[in-house]
């Protein structure tokens, strides 16, 4: 699994506001990405010139990172595939990733579908480093990086504790869970989790 990358890959960001929040009325026109992101030796997408990100395109970004770390620890280049994702589908693989025909699974949908993951959907099997989308009762949505369930004094889960981007910056938050349709809070039956799989390296 991908997760241990994962986790590394979110300890590289500063978390001083450097890094910050794209405004709402730009996501639609931007990759919200903070650098730049390589597949199989070609430049597909730069990142923002200040360092603003949206939760998917962080997410995105993140993905390809930890897949990078994995085969330079591997066998010391950033040189690997994702099986079934070439130069001609790898678009259709983001516009996937990001939700933009509108499946609320977005990144779980996009890696699963592919072969690239597993989607977790036993809760007490998460693990940190997963990938979570997650909306709450009002339609918004954030995707993050998993870290753990918070729980109440009888085990119950009442909360996720994860690391996206907010509006102060990058870093670690939580949020409710509430099934309470009323509330502002996050529908536990509107949180998708994704185990990434390892990527294909080149031959020895």
């Amino acid at each position: 699994m991908l997760n241990p990358y994962v986790l590394e890959q979110i300890e590289v960001y500063p978390e001083d506001g450097s890094y910050t929040y794209l405004p709402r009325d730009q996501v639609a026109t931007s990759m919200g990405i903070t650098r730049d992101i390589r597949y199989m030796g070609q430049l597909l997408w730069q990142g923002d010139a200040e360092k603003r990100a949206h939760c998917i395109g962080l997410m995105f970004e993140i993905y390809f990172g930890a897949c990078e770390a994995y085969a330079l620890q591997q066998c010391g280049e950033p040189t690997y595939t994702l099986p079934g994702v070439d130069l001609y589908n790898v678009r259709a693989f983001q516009r996937d990733f990001y939700g933009v025909g509108g499946n609320e699974r977005t990144l779980v949908e996009a890696l699963v579908s592919r072969g690239l993951g597993q989607e977790v959907s036993d809760p007490d099997l998460a693990l940190p480093g997963d990938f979570i989308q997650m909306w709450a009762h009002s339609g918004f949505g954030h995707s993050a990086v998993f870290l753990g369930w918070v729980t109440d004094e009888r085990g119950d889960r009442t909360g996720i504790r994860y690391w996206s981007v907010q509006r102060d910056g990058l870093g670690e938050d939580t949020v409710q869970l509430s099934e309470n349709p009323q509330s502002p809070w996050i529908n536990p039956e509107r949180v998708f989790l994704v185990r990434a799989e390892l990527p294909d390296l080149p031959p020895p």
